[in-house]
């Protein structure tokens, strides 16, 4: 655990050195958000219904603003392009014979990025989210431990999920079209429209997906918590979380076999 502590602080050192770099990254989710909510202001006023699908406005805005936030962490080099590169030029053989693992070693710089970006990227979403719709009066701030914690374990499974299809490179040597995949299903059924938006035969299918434990089954409880469904939410996301370590264990393993069969 000490060396994993000792890699978390170099790369919050160094990422620290680039934090103005991340405001700047902001614009671009500012301009995703932007968009959304042009779209759902048009949906809205379109028609007579103050609520589509459960969410008034301002609930929509919120959503699409939190959702847009978690998966700014997923979308980050570290989990998604470093283990690639390093299997694909080879740099991994030097790493796998450190006294770390290597997933923890990509992990733990991971989570040092993430503690900076999330400082940055939660600071300019709540200001966004003020600035076009105004404070949300459906947020409880006596459940914020609760909802911080499925939003933990929301990054956690979406940035394993990146990492088991970069070391899809093991085998391929571009997993990039699988990255792009993964990015085009969590925005379609997570972070555009929350659950109750699509046909009730669909539901079911994406409730007990990863795209509703990493994305909108957290949120939703960000801008309308219920206890009920709270606990569906993390007994979901703990399952996956098992599941997806589970299969990246053994990927790795069979990947560095793989690996040493043909000499590095």
């Amino acid at each position: 655990m000490r060396k994993y502590l000792s890699i978390y602080k170099a790369t919050l050192l160094e990422e620290l050195q680039y934090a103005k770099g991340m405001f700047l990254s902001f614009i671009g989710t500012g301009i995703h958000i932007f968009i959304f909510f042009a779209l759902w202001k048009y949906l809205y006023s379109s028609g007579e219904k103050s609520i589509i699908s459960g969410y008034t406005f301002a609930q929509m805005i919120w959503y699409v603003t939190f959702t847009e936030f978690l998966t700014s962490f997923s979308s980050s080099n570290i989990v998604r392009k470093t283990p690639t590169s390093d299997i694909v030029s080879g740099n991994i053989a030097y790493t796998i014979n450190k006294p770390y693992s290597y997933t923890g070693y990509i992990f733990s710089r991971f989570f040092a990025e993430s503690t900076i970006k999330m400082i940055i990227n939660l600071l300019c979403s709540i200001l966004l989210g003020i600035i076009l719709i105004g404070p949300l009066n459906t947020f409880q701030i006596k459940y914020l431990p609760l909802i911080i914690l499925i939003m933990f374990l929301a990054v956690i499974i979406a940035s394993l999920i990146r990492l088991i299809i970069s070391y899809f490179s093991f085998w391929i040597e571009n997993s990039e079209p699988f990255q792009w995949l993964y990015k085009t299903v969590f925005l379609i059924f997570g972070v555009t429209f929350p659950l109750e938006v699509f046909p009730v035969w669909l539901q079911p299918v994406i409730r007990y997906s990863p795209v509703y434990a990493a994305v909108s089954g957290p949120v939703k409880m960000l801008v309308n918590f219920n206890i009920n469904e709270f606990y569906g939410v993390l007994v979901s996301q703990l399952f996956y979380v098992f599941i997806l370590v589970l299969i990246i264990t053994i990927e790795y393993k069979k990947g560095v076999k793989k690996l040493n069969v043909n000499g590095g």
